[in-house]
């Protein structure tokens, strides 16, 4: 790849607006499913060549930690996607049927108390199982990939202000306010991927 650099800034770029795209075609019932098919196939693709333009830059700036915490994060990616796209088909999640869910939302306050719930409050604590679980990983990974910023943060702008924020998504990923921090902690990514791409891509005129 001729512009790792550059790719890996405009596929930041394009994830984070399908990112948002997604959030708003998951309520619209015919495009939801659609959607998520085609944000479950372009992400991890995208994911891949952002993590590859880190990878180019810890070995541009020789910092092994850099290079593998990046290729790890290609792997957290893949697998995380695999779940995505296919967890449902290997994992037994007791899913409240349609008609079920219909039957609590028709249900008065009085024959919700003689409804049974146990489908639903198993759902619940399956999924909050779920989130605790990757959040965890994902946030432990985003610290030390923060780390791993931090340590360039002499030889490249905004290194120090990604590293921070990604330690600071990382901690806090498991309460929902990390997953707002990583957004800013992105933009500061794509920015530094454009200045490794200025210099080390743009060639300079004689």
């Amino acid at each position: 790849m001729k512009k790792p650099f550059k790719v890996a800034a405009w596929s930041f770029i394009i994830l984070l607006v399908l990112g948002f795209l997604l959030g708003i075609f998951i309520n619209i019932m015919p495009l939801a499913g659609l959607s998520i098919v085609v944000y479950g196939i372009l992400s991890p693709i995208l994911g891949i060549l952002v993590f590859y333009g880190f990878i180019m830059t810890g070995k541009r700036f020789k910092s092994k930690f850099l290079v593998i915490m990046s290729w790890i994060g290609i792997i957290l990616l893949i697998l995380y996607t695999l779940y995505f796209l296919f967890g449902s088909y290997f994992i037994d999640i007791p899913i409240p049927s349609e008609d079920y869910l219909g039957n609590i939302s028709n249900q008065s306050q009085d024959d919700l108390e003689n409804l049974d719930l146990e489908p639903l409050y198993g759902f619940l604590v399956l999924v909050l199982i779920a989130h605790t679980v990757i959040s965890i990983i994902l946030g432990i990974h985003d610290i030390l990939f923060g780390i791993a910023q931090l340590k360039i943060r002499k030889k490249i702008k905004y290194a120090k202000t990604a590293g921070i924020l990604n330690i600071i998504s990382g901690a806090t990923l498991f309460i929902f306010i990390g997953y707002i921090v990583i957004i800013v902690a992105a933009i500061f990514e794509i920015l530094l991927l454009f200045e490794a791409s200025r210099r080390f891509e743009v060639k300079r005129k004689k």
